[in-house]
């Protein structure tokens, strides 16, 4: 007698909503939806899960577990757990982005490419510019990465795509540029601009900020060079000294909010930096004269998450385990054309608590990793199937 093999992939659809039931963490969610097509199609419509995504902070893409150099996991900051699912993720380009559940990555011909680590769709950006002529990783073969600092996007590539635009902050001097899904070339931003280090988009503007607290704005309907004419300065330059680093996130009631980051080198190790500052400004905006930052002590009960991804604000009292008025930064320092993890690791990864100024950690670097490139936040899209 033959034994017939049950088709799980046909479940009714009352069965499959007994089990979904039944699962109370993303993770759980994570490994039903990879089954198959079917039951990702389950997972995605599923009412319980539409409402724990709601709640979801974002999470990091960390090093695999196995140290596998093709794979990564993924890791709550919140539950201090690290999920058994792997998504697929090599090591031979650079992250250099997180929005939307997409990663931007760069190789050395400076083509961006944009990948849902969930799904495995990737879309090939044209090259953002020529590199200079010869070989410029002579002497440091990590120095290409210099030319693509960060990528940003205004909406998810899949449910917005006649919409979605790529932000970049490009070359040595830290300029920007932007393109739309689907041009062929990119706009550039006046070449006088530079040393940016953050990017937002906001009210179909493109938004960024410097190390010296200037903030600036340009309208994405132009599809030619930006000129300085066509760039607003919300705020000029006013800070005293530079930050190593300046965020710039849009709250949940639409406040604009800068980050400035110190960093401090350690005596004790060769080429270590640890953030030992942070400072957070509201932008003020003022109709009859120039607008300006004012420095805040708390951030209204909610939390940022800073680093090489999309700088993002979340409601703790929307989040379960989100502390309220507190800053989660990572590892995105780059000095001299690499990271500073090559002997150390990646280490400066933390939570700063603006109540009490105090520093703390989320995630601690296993030393068998320290070679790896550092972990970045991403939140999970799922608006296509699992590989």
């Amino acid at each position: 007698m033959s034994v017939q093999q049950a088709d799980w992939a046909s479940l009714p659809g009352d069965i499959m909503d007994t089990i979904l039931k039944k699962l109370g963490s993303f993770d759980e969610y994570f490994r039903v939806g990879r089954v198959c097509m079917s039951w990702f199609s389950f997972v995605k419509d599923h009412t319980e899960f539409k409402e724990l995504s709601r709640k979801q902070a974002p999470l990091l893409v960390i090093p695999a577990i196995n140290n596998r150099r093709d794979r990564r996991n993924l890791y709550s900051v919140i539950d201090g757990k690290t999920y058994g699912v792997q998504v697929i993720l090599r090591y031979n380009r650079r992250c250099v982005g997180s929005s939307h559940g997409w990663l931007a990555t760069v190789g050395r011909k400076m083509v961006i490419t944009l990948t849902n680590p969930f799904s495995q769709r990737q879309i090939r950006l044209p090259p953002i510019f020529n590199p200079p002529k010869g070989d410029i990783t002579k002497g440091n073969p990590h120095c290409f990465y210099l030319w693509v600092y960060k990528v940003i996007m205004s909406d998810d590539p899949d449910l917005c795509p006649e919409n979605c635009v790529v932000g970049a902050i490009y070359s040595g001097f830290a300029r920007l540029a932007f393109i739309k899904l689907g041009d062929e070339c990119w706009t550039y931003v006046d070449m006088n601009l530079t040393l940016f280090t953050d990017i937002i988009f906001s009210r179909k503007l493109l938004h960024a900020v410097d190390r010296y607290g200037k903030l600036i704005s340009v309208d994405l309907s132009i599809d030619s060079y930006v000129g300085e004419n066509e760039v607003e300065v919300i705020v000029p330059r006013c800070m005293p000294r530079q930050s190593d680093f300046a965020y710039i996130v849009e709250s949940r009631n639409g406040n604009i909010l800068m980050v400035r980051r110190f960093l401090v080198k350690q005596p004790e190790h060769k080429d270590l930096y640890l953030t030992r500052e942070i400072r957070v400004f509201k932008l003020k905006r003022n109709s009859s004269a120039r607008s300006g930052w004012i420095e805040v002590k708390n951030l209204d009960g909610e939390s940022l998450f800073v680093g090489d991804s999309h700088s993002t604000s979340l409601s703790s009292s929307e989040i379960p385990g989100v502390k309220p008025n507190c800053i989660y930064y990572t590892d995105d320092y780059f000095h001299d054309g690499h990271y500073h993890y090559k002997e150390d690791g990646p280490l400066d990864m933390g939570v700063f608590d603006m109540d009490n100024g105090s520093f703390g950690s989320h995630y601690v670097l296993d030393p068998s990793q320290k070679q790896f490139p550092p972990a970045i936040f991403i939140t999970p899209s799922f608006s296509h199937n699992f590989p």
